[in-house]
């Protein structure tokens, strides 16, 4: 996944979290420093978690000299 390339973590990022309220599809979404809730969804307990598990996880890892973000859905999967 990494393809032989050294990685870095983004351990140190730190979100803002906002209540939007949206017909639309999506659960939430980031731009790497705020995480957007769509409050038209029904979360229990362990969906928020993993919402918010998820949208952190973009922009975690960075791969080669490149800086290449490793897509969060991949390491979603792995987890």
């Amino acid at each position: 996944m990494c393809r032989q390339q050294p990685v870095k973590l983004k351990l140190d990022r730190e979100f803002k979290i906002e209540l939007v309220y949206d017909d639309d599809s999506y659960w939430a979404m980031t731009d790497g420093e705020t995480i957007w809730l769509n409050t038209y969804k029904d979360y229990d307990e362990g969906l928020l978690f993993f919402t918010l598990v998820h949208e952190m996880l973009y922009g975690l890892v960075i791969r080669g000299e490149g800086n290449y973000e490793l897509r969060e859905n991949n390491l979603m999967n792995l987890l």
